[in-house]
């Protein structure tokens, strides 16, 4: 069985309840540890969430967003004694509903319209892209990204803990169908590329950004998209609109980003994972159901948890029909204000045979639907006993299916009808949240006009729609810029860890280099004092010579000796000084260096280019625009190496004696 997540806000506790479908918070502690002890933070345990799953045999092919969609596990140390396995999963790819962006990130539709019908801004994280411009753009590719440092669970939180005297109706507003059981821990990135081509002279390019807060029962969540840019290269003018949204990982976007682009945007995913290693936040808490609890089962619960598993799909029709409407409603008010400025001019639709005969059957289903609530009505009047207990809500009346006057007038009542179709979109939510089954009843028939009906009844312009060649197009070449831009940034990536390899392979020999010198001082510290004494053993031996005046052939023997070991040790204390000598000397040139982003020159072939650019004699010259490379243990006193891509050549400099130099 798939795992149940939803979005984490900061009220979220272990052993709350929960409810799946309206996402909404529900009584806290309804699941507790045995003896009926609330649970804390300090019962969740780290769980292996990399079983199963590939390894990344190293960085270097672990790069993400080369493939449209994939999985893999990451494993980080930045000390070089914590480890951090990640799991990064990742879909990139063309999407055509708003529902399609809310689904991939766990956001219950039903909470994405609810809370937009009461005012509540962007309703959940999800919209962070503006829906209006999303449904007029004819390209629209979502990237998005997902890490999971580590997923925390409680297991020994199992004990269902009803609530006395809490009425069967009033258990899915009290408990919800589930509890949270864990949390997940990483990072979650998410980017929407929207490509509209315009035919239009005049392009408004809408520069700046898009903040949103939201906050009220429902959830609690921040975020930001900036961007906008327009591409004049056709005719036709290709407006391009990036917006991104990240939990985790911490400030993503470097100062050097000014608006967002294709190239920056893969950049920011692809090294995404390595920043939430060193920021992780809660992303989702897990969700388990109430059925799936021993205890739950063993007590008399009055009231059972509804089964919402089978709304997903028509809720989130549900959300696009809303989306499509709020966009309606938007470009109503806007036309309004031109038509009374004169600024546009409309016509009305002509009405034809279909029109009508749709427009007799809604008015047929509306008819039986309120004969229905009339016959409730009057039995539930017969049975006062009953009242208190069944509440009936009366039909709303459906649209009249006509075509709207092209003037002020008649925009006004598209806007008010539009707005109550909106209004039975959320009440069918609350229908389907109070009784699942709505969604799969397979005779009942839409209780709102479709949106696609609807814009059939609105006055209408001589609009130009791009071709589906102009499109297909449009779409092939955002998808192959993206790869491109992904395939670039794997090979900087690549350069990166190569230049990381050789750093350590120097540092190291500068460290087995720097050992060897000790060594070797230590060994001529030891051959002067073995000198010294000789030295001082051989006057000894002399002086007592000339004391005693004696010539005897022990004595003479021992001065022999002395002097023969002293030139011994002083030949030994050369053999070390000369040692010593061409160590600290070292190589003429030792280079460890690497382009980025361009060819990778090793050593060898970069030193014999060093070799023969200092044997030519060239002249030393200076460029500002070349950028130098850290310097590095063991390049010795020739120099610095300095290095730039220029027109796709790299161009290596060396330099000697403390001045640069330039060779090609």
């Amino acid at each position: 069985m798939a795992l149940m997540l939803a979005p984490y806000n900061e009220a979220m506790r272990i052993g709350m309840g929960f409810n799946s479908y309206t996402q909404q918070l529900c009584v806290n502690d309804v699941v507790r540890k045995r003896g009926g002890v609330a649970a804390s933070e300090k019962d969740l345990r780290s769980v292996d969430t990399t079983q199963g799953l590939p390894a990344a045999a190293s960085d270097k092919d672990a790069a993400i967003l080369c493939q449209p969609s994939g999985t893999i596990v990451k494993h980080r140390g930045d000390d070089g004694q914590t480890e951090v396995s990640q799991v990064v999963s990742w879909d990139a790819g063309f999407v055509d509903s708003l529902s399609d962006v809310t689904k991939s990130l766990n956001i219950s539709g039903a909470l994405t319209i609810t809370c937009a019908a009461l005012g509540g801004g962007g309703g959940a994280n999800a919209h962070y892209v503006d829906s209006t411009k999303f449904l007029k753009s004819d390209a629209k590719y979502n990237i998005q990204v997902k890490v999971t440092n580590q997923k925390l669970v409680a297991e020994d939180v199992t004990e269902f803990t009803p609530i006395p005297n809490v009425p069967g109706s009033k258990f899915n507003e009290v408990y919800g169908d589930c509890f949270i059981s864990g949390f997940i821990e990483g990072g979650v990135l998410s980017a929407l590329v929207l490509k509209t081509l315009e035919d239009k002279d005049d392009k408004k390019n809408i520069g700046g950004g898009l903040n949103f807060e939201v906050g009220n029962s429902f959830i609690s969540a921040k975020g930001k998209a900036d961007g906008d840019y327009v591409d004049n290269k056709k005719a036709k003018t290709e407006s391009t609109t990036i917006t991104i949204s990240w939990s985790g990982g911490g400030d993503i976007k470097p100062n050097s980003i000014q608006q967002w682009s294709i190239e920056n945007l893969t950049q920011v995913a692809m090294e995404f994972p390595d920043r939430v290693a060193v920021c992780p936040q809660r992303t989702f808490a897990i969700l388990t159901k109430y059925s799936s609890l021993r205890s739950f089962h063993e007590q008399t619960v009055k009231g059972s948890p509804l089964d919402y598993e089978i709304a997903g799909i028509y809720t989130g029709s549900l959300l696009d029909s809303y989306m499509e409407y709020k966009a309606m409603w938007s470009d109503l008010a806007q036309t309004i204000k031109e038509v009374d400025r004169g600024t546009a001019r409309l016509r009305r639709r002509e009405i034809d045979d279909k029109l009508i005969e749709y427009g007799k059957s809604v008015k047929e289903d509306y008819d039986k639907r309120i004969a229905k609530y009339n016959d409730f009505k009057t039995a539930i009047a017969k049975s006062p006993q009953y009242n208190n207990q069944i509440s009936l809500e009366e039909p709303l009346p459906p649209n009249e299916i006509q075509p709207y006057l092209a003037d002020t007038f008649g925009l006004d009542k598209a806007s008010r009808d539009c707005r109550f179709e909106m209004i039975k979109i959320v009440r069918e939510v609350n229908d389907v949240t109070a009784d699942p089954k709505v969604a799969t009843d397979p005779y009942r028939s839409w209780r709102y006009l479709s949106p696609n009906v609807f814009r059939m009844l609105l006055p209408s312009d001589k609009v130009t729609m791009p071709s589906p060649e102009e499109i297909a197009k449009m779409k092939a070449d955002l998808e192959a810029k993206i790869q491109e831009c992904a395939e670039k940034q794997k090979q900087i990536d690549d350069a990166k860890m190569q230049h990381t390899q050789s750093s350590d392979q120097a540092q190291q020999e500068a460290q087995a280099l720097s050992a060897r010198e000790t060594e070797l001082k230590s060994q001529l510290s030891e051959a002067e004092k073995k000198i010294s004494e000789l030295t001082q053993s051989l006057a000894n031996a002399q002086q007592q010579v000339r004391d005693v005046g004696s010539r005897d052939g022990d004595a003479q023997r021992r001065i022999s000796e002395l002097s023969q070991s002293l030139v011994k040790a002083k030949q030994e204390y050369d053999a070390l000084q000369n040692r010593f000598n061409e160590l600290s000397a070292g190589p003429d040139i030792t280079i460890y260096a690497v382009v980025y982003g361009g060819v990778y020159l090793n050593n060898a072939n970069m030193e014999n280019r060093v070799r023969s650019f200092a044997q030519n004699n060239q002249a030393f010259t200076w460029n500002n625009d070349f950028f130098m490379c850290d310097p590095r243990p063991g390049l010795g006193k020739e120099g610095t190496i300095v290095y730039k891509k220029r027109n796709q050549t790299v161009v290596v400099l060396a330099g000697t004696e403390g001045r640069p130099g330039q060779f090609r």
